[in-house]
C-alpha cells in the first residue's frame, strides 16, 4: 500500500503540468495457487485537498482485477477487468463535462510454440460514459492477433 501527499506550495521547475495540492493512495494484492494467479489493485487521487471554494476538485479512482491461468509452459489464458472513474466539482456542485466512467474487459490466449516463437489472441471491450454529457458515450471492441518469432542462433 502507498499513500501520497503533495502540498499546495510544491512547484516543480521541470514539470509545469504537475498538479500540486493533491493526495492519494494505492493498494495492491495478489494470490497464486497452482495454475491460478489473481492480482488486483486500486488507486484513488484527489486534488484541492484543503477544499478551497474558488478551486475545482477532481477525484480519480481506478480498480483493476486480473486472473491468469497457466495451463502448461505452452498455453496461458489471461482475463481482466478495469474500471476508471473521474468526477470534478466546485463547491460540491458537479462541473458539466468533467465526469467519466470507463469499463474495460479483456482476455488473451497465448500459445508458446517454442522458445523462439509464440502466437497471441487478445480481445478487449471498452466503454466510456458520462452522466453530464451522455452524447459523448463511446464503446470499442478490439481484436488483436499476433505473434513473435525470433531466429535461433545457430
Amino acid at each position: 500500500a502507498i499513500y501520497r501527499y503533495t502540498g499546495k506550495d510544491f512547484n516543480p521547475i521541470g514539470f509545469q503540468s504537475f498538479t500540486s495540492d493533491r493526495k492519494g493512495y494505492e493498494a495492491q494484492a495478489g494470490f497464486t495457487k497452482g495454475i491460478l494467479n489473481i492480482t488486483g489493485s486500486y488507486i484513488f487521487e484527489r486534488d484541492n485537498v484543503k477544499g478551497e471554494p474558488s478551486q475545482l476538485t477532481t477525484k480519480n479512482g481506478e480498480g483493476n482485477l486480473m486472473v491468469a491461468f497457466t495451463f502448461s509452459p505452452k498455453v496461458s489464458l489471461n482475463l481482466g477487468y478495469k474500471r476508471s472513474k473521474q468526477k470534478t466539482t466546485q463547491n460540491e456542485a458537479e462541473v458539466s463535462g468533467q465526469d467519466s466512467l470507463t469499463n474495460e474487459y479483456s482476455g488473451s490466449l497465448t500459445f508458446n510454440l517454442s522458445e523462439s516463437s509464440n502466437l497471441n489472441l487478445t480481445l478487449t471491450n471498452s466503454t466510456l460514459s458520462s452522466k453530464s454529457t451522455p452524447e459523448s458515450e463511446t464503446s470499442a471492441f478490439t481484436l488483436n492477433i499476433g505473434g513473435a518469432f525470433r531466429k535461433e542462433k545457430g
